[in-house]
């Protein structure tokens, strides 16, 4: 078994930011706050742009438990 770091698309109506908070929680059970922006990658993906966010974050309080709704 491995690791990876959260990730996940920005659902309608959602900043990066929340993205972020929302995908760190649902994966690994712990609430964040964003501390800082690091960078933004541009890639292409099967033809497709993707900007992925990456997010300097703080953890606060402990896990909850994992609740990943695509049961990775």
């Amino acid at each position: 078994m491995g690791w990876s770091v959260p990730s996940g698309g920005i659902e309608i109506g959602e900043t990066p930011e929340e993205c972020c908070i929302r995908e760190v929680k649902e994966e690994t059970g712990y609430e964040v706050r964003i501390i800082e922006r690091l960078f933004i990658k541009e890639s292409v993906i099967k033809g497709i742009n993707v900007n992925t966010h990456y997010f300097n974050v703080e953890k606060i309080g402990e896990s909850e438990g994992i609740n990943d709704p695509d049961k990775q």
